[in-house]
């Protein structure tokens, strides 16, 4: 190798640039990075976000299953509450429909005077 022509060894990095001046080094440095270093890095990231979603996956699945087991024992609880009040047990499409058609709303208002205006007259 011949000093004066800029490709002697750099003998101030660890490794030293041998045969190549500093622009060639850093181009060939920066095409092995962006050839073999970046996608293997990207890939070492993508296979442990795929594990961390697997894992969130089925402890959602769990969370799930325990609201919608929380959920049906609340409407359990609603209709065996409704049923001893003597009251009837309407599904949320069913009220919907008879509010749009104007009938079947339980208002209570409405039933207390009923029931005020049942005693006043047997009275």
């Amino acid at each position: 190798m011949t000093p004066e022509k800029g490709f002697h060894r750099d003998l101030s990095q660890p490794s030293g640039r041998k045969s190549r001046c500093r622009s060639c080094h850093r181009r060939a440095v920066k095409t092995y990075h962006h050839a073999v270093r970046k996608p293997r890095r990207l890939a070492a990231l993508e296979a442990e976000r795929a594990a961390e979603w697997k894992a969130l996956e089925a402890e959602h699945r769990e969370r799930a299953k325990a609201v919608k087991k929380a959920a049906e024992a609340g409407r359990r609880r609603q209709a065996k509450l409704l049923a001893e009040l003597g009251m009837e047990d309407v599904s949320g499409e069913e009220l919907s429909r008879r509010v749009q058609t104007g009938g079947g709303l339980y208002i209570r208002g409405a039933r207390r005077n009923a029931t005020l205006a049942y005693w006043e007259d047997a009275a």
